[in-house]
């Protein structure tokens, strides 16, 4: 049984094969603090539908644009929540073995774009997938615009 932690308990997402849950860790202000408000949602794995693997595109003030992967949680209850599954302090290698326990655990991922599958089976930087996946993702909306 393993537990794993992806990015931090302020700000990241951590899976707990033992208890069967996924855990994502909510910043919180001051006020909500004050009212002792959990930091994080717990779902259980077994209320989990699938998971959706996108990404968001962050300027940058010189060089190309960051890119961040983002997991969308569908719920069996028609709920969806989305939370940045990179986090810029962690490796490669913690998220890929939270993402490979998820999917031990018999969560499905929809990755249109491959990007689990070539984050898995290539040395690339997941910057570059998602660059990769940013620029399929473009052609795939210009080539419809012309239809």
């Amino acid at each position: 049984m393993e537990k794993i932690l992806v990015g931090n308990t302020y700000n990241g997402w951590e899976v707990d094969e033992y208890k069967e849950i996924l855990k994502i860790y909510i910043p919180l202000n001051l006020l909500d603090k004050l009212k002792k408000k959990k930091n994080y949602l717990e779902i259980p794995f077994s209320k989990i539908k699938s998971i959706n693997v996108g990404w968001n595109n962050i300027p940058a003030a010189w060089g190309p644009n960051q890119h961040f992967v983002i997991l969308k949680v569908n719920t069996n209850n028609g709920e969806k929540i989305a939370f940045d599954g990179t986090k810029n302090d962690v490796s490669v290698d913690i998220f890929k073995q939270a993402i490979i326990l998820l999917k031990n655990n018999d969560i499905v991922f929809d990755d249109p774009y491959n990007i689990l599958d070539e984050l898995f089976c290539s040395k690339k930087a997941i910057w570059d997938i998602l660059e990769r996946a940013e620029l399929e993702r473009r052609e795939i909306e210009r080539n419809e615009k012309k239809r």
